[in-house]
C-alpha cells in the first residue's frame, strides 16, 4: 500500500519528464529534418571547385583541386610572367588518374592552356605537374618570385555530368 501510495505521489513527476524527453527527441528529429532539406538545396547552387598551385624543387608547379562534387576534367588555362619563367609544355603529366593533353603556350599573353580528363572522377585531387624554368640565368626558381595564376575567362572545370564547376583559385597570384 505504501508503494502505491510512493508511485501515485510521484506519478505527475514521471509524467512530466516523460512528455519532456518526448518533446525533445520531436523537437531534435525536425530540426534535423528541416537541415537535412535545406542543407542540399543550398549546396545544389554552390558546387566550387578550388584551384590550388604549390611548388617544389626543382621548379615544379602542381595543380591542386579540392570539391566538393566529383571532377570529370578540365580544361585550365594559366597565366604567368613570360619574361621571368619559360613552361616546359613538354613536361606536362596528369596524376591522380587524370591524363593531359594539350599544353599549347603563348608566350606573347603568357599563357599555357591544358586539358585533364579522368575514366573515375574524384573530389579531391592533382589534375597536372608542370616544370618551369627560370629565364634569369639561375639554376633555381624561389617560390616568392613565381607568380603563376588562372585565366578565369578560359579556364572550365566540369562535373560528371560535363556541367562547368564554378571555380575560385589560390596560389601564386
Amino acid at each position: 500500500m505504501e508503494v502505491m501510495k510512493k508511485v501515485i505521489t510521484k506519478l505527475p513527476l514521471y509524467i512530466g519528464l516523460t512528455v519532456l524527453i518526448i518533446t525533445v527527441i520531436a523537437g531534435a528529429i525536425k530540426i534535423g529534418e528541416g537541415n537535412s532539406i535545406v542543407r542540399p538545396r543550398t549546396k545544389a547552387f554552390q558546387k566550387e571547385v578550388q584551384l590550388e598551385f604549390d611548388f617544389s624543387l626543382p621548379n615544379i608547379i602542381f595543380i591542386n583541386f579540392i570539391s566538393d562534387t566529383d571532377i570529370l576534367g578540365a580544361d585550365i588555362s594559366l597565366k604567368y610572367i613570360s619574361k621571368k619563367i619559360d613552361i616546359l609544355p613538354s613536361t606536362l603529366q596528369g596524376m591522380s588518374g587524370y591524363i593531359t593533353s594539350g599544353g599549347e603556350i603563348n608566350t606573347v599573353k603568357g599563357t599555357f592552356d591544358f586539358s585533364a580528363v579522368t575514366e573515375n572522377p574524384v573530389k579531391t585531387g592533382i589534375f597536372a605537374l608542370v616544370r618551369v624554368s627560370d629565364l634569369s640565368g639561375k639554376n633555381r626558381i624561389e617560390p616568392e618570385e613565381l607568380k603563376i595564376g588562372i585565366n578565369m575567362e578560359k579556364t572550365v572545370i566540369y562535373d560528371v555530368q560535363m556541367q562547368p564547376v564554378k571555380i575560385s583559385s589560390k596560389g601564386f597570384n
